[in-house]
């Protein structure tokens, strides 16, 4: 909402304003591994105070920025920090809470995320209509204060040893080739083919360094476990959705004179009804386990997708609505089964970049979701969602049928967490 007067007063073409959020998204998803990682070998409390001081100065860096090149090197610095935050707080809550608590606190993890989420539209509006862009920009800075008072709280201690920098610098290259190929819809040709050359130089180099280093950058141990990468992938469709509705909705309500704060306000309701199923969340997720948690939540995503198509294709307001609360639920509930179903699969000592894999490909789906809602000119609104609703189903199904058939087993709680309906 504050890319239009942010445009005019730092002096840039507003088309050019997709660099003011891809900057970002860049790097949080490429930088979530490395978080991950050096999360695995030293602990949290390190890089989680790193990635909260990096973000913090890029949102001031950001504030003061005097042209557009400027601003894009904030952004690029924000998005360093941000991605640890995903990565290094739900290796935290391992470290923090016992097997038995962690559906609680995964779902109220998650809840936050997605009040946060919804609320930040409203309120970036409102900061950007009584103080200007550069309140909205430096909200992020808040962060430190809440690090402060739970900082000495955690954990330092981890597995120790030296950081494969070579290993690491491959997963980075291959991160941001996958980023650029994926953001390649709203970037143009050039983005595509930076992401492709990225892609075919680092996946390989990525492979030789796992043969030659099982127990380097990424342990072969974490990839290999079927229930991260499966999981991972059906989570960045049920991701996919969410920003496709957040996306197309929002195209919607404006297209039919909607202002930018009442659209916000009729996003947030869903989000608020997401917060409070936190308990109902973590009930489903120990009762249900994180597969087949994630399949209900994808089946929740197509719900929500066909009453959006329905909405547009009739323009019935009300049903957009219905559609977002639905969404938002899905997001309460599959972000933290994704998270429970990862930290139970692998061992403590390699949490940190299995959940940084899961989250690179978790945060990616948001721009699937977006490309395929940005081809509503061609099919319409109701036809791109209507393609998203098909991954959905198509992604529950499978989930489905690999808890029924085992493969959705948790390998790593400890004797007596392992429940049956995890099968």
């Amino acid at each position: 909402m504050a890319l239009p007067e942010l445009a005019a007063d730092v002096g840039f073409d507003p088309d050019r304003g997709v660099w003011v959020l891809t900057a970002y998204a860049l790097t949080l998803a490429v930088t979530t591994a490395l978080y991950g990682r050096v999360a695995d070998r030293s602990g949290v409390r390190g890089p989680l105070t790193l990635g909260v001081a990096l973000l913090s100065l890029g949102a001031l860096l950001a504030v003061l920025a005097p042209s557009f090149e400027l601003l894009i090197a904030a952004r690029l610095l924000q998005g360093c920090g941000a991605g640890a935050a995903p990565v290094v707080t739900l290796a935290a809550l391992r470290a923090v809470y016992p097997p038995q608590a962690m559906p609680r606190a995964l779902a109220t993890w998650a809840a936050s995320g997605v009040v946060f989420t919804a609320a930040g539209p409203v309120l970036g509006g409102l900061a950007t209509q009584l103080f200007g862009w550069r309140a909205a920009v430096l909200v992020p800075a808040l962060a430190a204060l809440a690090l402060a008072p739970i900082r000495q709280r955690l954990p330092t201690g981890g597995s120790g040893g030296r950081l494969d920098y070579l290993g690491a610098l491959w997963v980075v290259a291959a991160a941001a080739g996958l980023v650029l190929l994926v953001q390649s819809a709203s970037l143009g040709p050039a983005a595509t083919g930076a992401g492709v050359a990225l892609l075919a130089l680092a996946l390989p180099l990525v492979a030789r360094q796992i043969r030659r280093r099982p127990d380097g950058f990424v342990p072969r141990a974490a990839i290999r476990e079927p229930v991260v990468l499966r999981n991972s992938i059906a989570g960045s469709v049920i991701h996919g959705s969410w920003y496709g509705l957040i996306v197309t909705i929002p195209t919607f309500l404006a297209a039919r004179g909607w202002d930018p704060i009442p659209i916000g306000l009729a996003m947030l309701p869903g989000a608020l009804l997401g917060a409070f199923c936190g308990r109902i969340v973590a009930y489903a997720i120990d009762r249900l386990g994180g597969t087949r948690s994630m399949s209900a939540s994808a089946l929740l995503c197509f719900g929500a997708l066909t009453l959006a198509a329905i909405g547009c294709a009739t323009g019935a307001v009300p049903l957009l609505v219905v559609a977002m609360a639905v969404v938002y639920l899905a997001m309460t509930l599959g972000q933290p089964a994704l998270g429970a179903s990862v930290v139970a699969a692998v061992p403590a000592a390699t949490t940190g970049i299995a959940i940084g894999v899961s989250t690179l490909l978790f945060l990616n789906g948001g721009g699937i979701g977006s490309a395929i809602a940005g081809l509503a000119p061609v099919l319409g609104p109701a036809g791109a969602l209507g393609l998203l609703a098909g991954l959905c189903l198509a992604s529950s199904v499978f989930l489905a049928q690999a808890a029924r058939t085992g493969q959705g087993l948790t390998k790593h709680q400890p004797p007596g967490q392992v429940r049956p309906s995890d099968c």
